[in-house]
């Protein structure tokens, strides 16, 4: 995945991440992400005892992905997902 992502290749990036076997909804968030979704914090689907693991993977993505030329508004998705780990790992 972080190679599709510093070759910029986010069509590729998005049909990797939808036939994916990947348990991590990190994943999915940002497949949606991608394709232009906004999302509520209700959508993220994310599993209290998977908060972690879901934020290290998906702030490793995040390094990658800022770096690229994703569009701004996808990135921003994106990045809220992440906070919204950030707050859940602090309630938990």
């Amino acid at each position: 995945m972080k190679e599709l992502i510093q070759q910029n290749k986010f069509d590729e990036l998005k049909f990797a991440l939808q036939n994916s076997n990947s348990q991590l909804k990190i994943h999915q968030v940002l497949a949606r992400a991608l394709n232009g979704n906004h999302f509520e914090e209700t959508d993220y689907g994310f599993e209290a005892n998977m908060y972690q693991e879901e934020f290290l993977e998906g702030f490793d993505l995040y390094k990658v992905l800022n770096k690229s030329e994703i569009p701004q508004n996808q990135l921003q998705e994106y990045k809220i997902a992440l906070t919204f780990l950030v707050f859940k790992m602090g309630d938990s």
